[in-house]
Formats: C-alpha cells, structure tokens, sequence
C-alpha cells in the first residue's frame, strides 16, 4: 500500500475519533419549562432531583441549578435590586457582588454573583414582561465549574 493510503487513513480515523470525543465533552440537554415561558441548557451528566410547575432542580458533582417561578407583584424594575440582594442574604450568601441588568426576549432582570463558603453563586430575577410568571434562577457551583455554570446562564431563553 502506498504511503498516501496510510496517511489518509490515519488523518480519517484521527479526525473521527476527535468528533466523537468532543462531542462527548460537549454534550447538553435542553430543557423547556413551558408552563413559564424559559428554556435552557444543562450539562448531559445532570441528575434532575425535581421537574415539575413549581421547581426544576438538577446537579451533578459541581454544579446545582434551581429554577423557580416567583409571584412577587411588589417585584418590579424599581425593586428588583433590593429583592435580589434580600433573597442572597436569606439564602446566607455573602461577598455578593457583580450586580449586572439582563434582559433577552421576554425577560428583564438582574443578577448577583455571591459566595457561601468555598461555594460560588450566581442568583437571578428575571421578570416576564408579558406575563405575571416571574422566575428566580439560582446556580451554585464550584470554582471548577465556573464556566459551565456560565454556560447554563447563557442558555437561558424564551419560548412560546
């Protein structure tokens, strides 16, 4: 056999194996929560504990996401900042900082980055502009896993 032949053989199975494991680093599971208008993204090697109306929770070893709705008509543009910062403190979050607006599609609301322990926080209040269902995202992780953490925040998205 010519060398051509093994070279292009070995340059197909390097190419293919190089496929399969990045997609296997890649790997994610969409989720939609239709009942509040947001969908959004989690590593595959999520265990989800409880998916129902009122809760979405998952983990794995570095990361835990909690989602859930918020009905909180004294919650607005105006008191958003206030209500964010009380809830982090009520969860026993401290060195809160990074307070950062967010809006995409339907939502508007901030975010927090917040410490507890050797945990990492990042706390959110999205207010749905066309409706009353209101959303609190909450995701602790490990410095490890701070970008896949990010990665989840920015999967966040409307539907409907």
């Amino acid at each position: 056999m010519p060398l051509r032949y093994y070279m292009m053989r070995n340059f197909t199975i390097t190419l293919l194996l190089s496929f399969i494991f990045s997609g296997n680093l890649v790997a994610q599971t969409e989720w939609k929560w239709d009942s509040h208008n947001i969908a959004f993204s989690t590593p595959e090697n999520f265990k989800v504990s409880t998916n129902n109306d009122n809760i979405f929770q998952a983990e794995n070893n570095e990361i835990s996401l909690t989602i859930a709705p918020w009905q909180d008509k004294a919650v607005n543009d105006a008191t958003i900042v206030d209500a964010l910062v009380k809830l982090a403190a009520d969860m026993a979050y401290d060195d809160i900082t990074d307070a950062r607006k967010l809006a995409f599609e339907k939502f508007s609301g901030y975010g927090i980055n917040g410490k507890k322990g050797e945990d990492n926080a990042a706390i959110l209040i999205l207010i749905n502009t066309e409706s009353s269902s209101n959303i609190v995202v909450i995701i602790a992780y490990s410095v490890a896993a701070e970008k896949s953490a990010s990665e989840i925040l920015s999967s966040l998205h409307s539907i409907k």
